[in-house]
């Protein structure tokens, strides 16, 4: 398990939401950029986006039983 700190923000600006969502769109559905993007356009003005600026990271790796 791992625990990020660092700042949140919103993301205001329409062109960097969109790019944000593009980005998740490509990474999770690669191939499917026509389809994504109607989705996003489907979606995009309820669609809330947070940056998240990650400044220190912890975790643990957990102990496996056979």
């Amino acid at each position: 398990s791992i625990i990020a700190f660092g700042q949140a923000e919103i993301v205001e600006d329409a062109d960097r939401r969109r790019h944000g969502l593009q980005q998740l769109a490509h990474k999770y559905c690669p191939g499917l950029d026509n389809e994504a993007n109607k989705e996003i356009d489907s979606a995009f003005e309820r669609t809330c986006v947070i940056e998240l600026r990650i400044e220190h990271l912890t975790g643990k790796k957990g102990l496996e039983t056979a």
